[in-house]
């Protein structure tokens, strides 16, 4: 079994995650792909969707918190009409506040990569659901 020193490494707090409080922040994708619903008995399962991580900081404190977004692309297959305007809304948002609108409708993951943008944070979640209260992006906002 492996040992690790960990002489040096600073206390907790306490707290394992910090949350910021709800507003509008600086950020930048730090990770952008596309994957694909394998669960089984998913109505999902086949479907395709575009998985961010966004790290949005505070700039009067320096706290920076990576938010994990998922949208989902249009699945005929298990999405009525009114979900995939909504795939199809969020996708347009995320490319008009990155500036990557020449894309089109051909979406390359990697053009999102290290675009800034603005976005508003909110915090969703009870203390008592598996991951606790969480920070998600509720909005795209151009620069």
């Amino acid at each position: 079994m492996p040992v690790y020193n960990v002489e040096g490494v600073e206390q907790s707090d306490g707290e394992v995650f910090k949350l910021l409080p709800r507003g509008i922040y600086p950020a930048e994708i730090i990770s952008s792909e596309f994957k694909e619903v394998t669960k089984d008995g998913s109505d999902y399962l086949g479907a395709t969707y575009l998985s961010l991580g966004i790290k949005a900081t505070d700039e009067a404190t320096g706290l920076a918190v990576t938010c994990n977004e998922i949208i989902m692309l249009p699945f005929p297959n298990a999405m009525d009409a009114e979900q995939i305007r909504k795939s199809v809304a969020k996708l347009k948002l995320l490319q008009v506040a990155t500036d990557t609108t020449d894309m089109g409708d051909a979406l390359d993951s990697d053009g999102f990569l290290h675009k800034e943008l603005r976005v508003e944070v909110v915090q969703k979640g009870k203390e008592t659901d598996p991951y606790g209260i969480q920070n998600k992006v509720a909005d795209y906002i151009p620069l």
